[in-house]
């Protein structure tokens, strides 16, 4: 074989290892975000490749792979290949990779999601048309902790430990969470509010002093104080958080959203309050809450939902269920019910950080279930299988169209 032929298929081998081990690694769910950029560029690049992918990521599939490793020779096969191709890389990489490969299969196949999305017509992936790349990396941007005093830390990077802090309290930093905890002369800290604000493609966690936990989601903001004042214990947010409150009967927790305030004393909840919605939804899993403005007071019990107007001040209230569609996203999944295409744009858009631009109107809803790690390609698929709706994109920007 000639030289230049066998650097070129050397180089066809490289390529084909390297995207197994990008595939196989998606399915471990141990991408770093360079390879999630690399992984998402090949998908997007051509029909065949999110066909492929799409075919390899099939649990059927898997299963059927994962059968046929557990039947395999694996001595007998490295040989056969060895002989075959004379390339002694090939052993090394079947020696490197097959138990990854593996792995992740059983990993895969253990944990692995549902994906799917009805509509009125039915449509299957080998109709849909080709999805133009557009880049979409997932927590490529940075949580950033601005403190009252003016100290401003970048979470992301910040090392697991204690931060510096003057206030008498003692912030600690763990994976994608932040506890701050009161020390003893914690009567004197001002009342100023402090601020986390979570990027597109995040969510992070946040302990508050009282053992309040807070879930926030991406494109999201909370203001808060380093300690509680006795008495009260109040929080704003913009954005979307999902709330465990401590109970403490001598000081409501009051969250304010929007112009609306959420009272309550111990509770889980979820509150919903991105500012181009025009609305606060708050659903409440647990407990009790009251939701209120100057005007109009309104208690939810379990299972229902809240809907405040931020124009009118109306407050509306409705039963929903399936509450684990309101907080799949802090288990790292998009859960759609019925849902209008608007809202399912501008979820995407907020977590894979792009703009989100509807050519004309458009009045149609979708039901369908998603791990947010998923490439943004395989979910537009998915919606354009159905045959309701098409996208195009440019310049990091995804134009909707009928």
């Amino acid at each position: 074989m000639p030289n230049d032929q066998r650097y070129e298929d050397d180089a066809i081998f490289e390529q084909k290892y390297r995207i197994a081990y990008l595939i196989a690694t998606f399915l471990a769910d141990k991408l770093t975000p360079t390879e999630r950029n690399e992984l998402d560029a090949w998908v997007g690049l051509n029909k065949e490749n999110l066909l492929l992918f799409e075919e390899l990521t099939d649990e059927r599939q898997l299963k059927q792979t994962l059968q046929w490793f557990k039947e395999l020779d694996v001595e007998k096969a490295k040989r056969r290949v060895h002989n075959k191709l004379h390339l002694q890389k090939e052993i090394n990489f079947w020696n490197r990779w097959l138990p990854v490969v593996v792995a992740a299969c059983v990993i895969a196949l253990a944990g692995i999601g549902t994906w799917y999305f009805t509509s009125n017509k039915k449509t299957t992936l080998s109709q849909t048309k080709q999805t133009p790349h557009v880049q979409t990396v997932p927590g490529s941007k940075q949580t950033i902790l601005t403190m009252a005093n003016g100290n401003v830390f970048v979470l992301d990077s910040a090392a697991r430990g204690t931060l510096p802090n003057s206030d008498d309290v003692t912030i600690y930093t763990s994976d994608s969470s932040v506890t701050f905890t009161a020390t003893a002369n914690a009567d004197n800290i001002t009342q100023d509010q402090n601020s986390i604000t979570v990027p597109s493609g995040a969510t992070y966690k946040i302990v508050l002093a009282d053992g309040t936990r807070v879930w926030l989601n991406a494109g999201s903001e909370l203001r808060f104080p380093s300690v509680f004042s006795k008495g009260a214990r109040d929080v704003a947010i913009q954005g979307e958080g999902y709330f465990e409150v401590a109970k403490d009967a001598h000081a409501p927790f009051q969250v304010k959203a929007g112009g609306g305030v959420i009272t309550v004393l111990g509770t889980h909840f979820n509150v919903h309050a991105y500012g181009d919605e025009g609305t606060v939804a708050t659903t409440l899993l647990e407990g009790s809450v009251v939701i209120s403005n100057e005007a109009v007071k309104m208690q939810l019990r379990p299972g229902e939902q809240g809907i405040y107007s931020t124009s009118s001040g109306a407050i509306e209230k409705k039963k929903i269920a399936e509450l684990s569609s309101i907080t799949a996203w802090k288990e790292g999944y998009f859960i759609f019910r019925d849902d209008d295409i608007q809202a399912i744009a501008k979820a995407l858009g907020r977590w894979y950080d792009i703009q989100v631009v509807f050519r004309q109107p458009l009045n149609r809803h979708f039901s369908g279930t998603f791990s947010k790690k998923e490439p943004l390609q395989k979910i537009l698929a998915s919606l354009e299988a159905t045959g309701e709706v098409h996208f195009e994109t440019q310049d990091q920007i995804l134009y909707v169209r009928p």
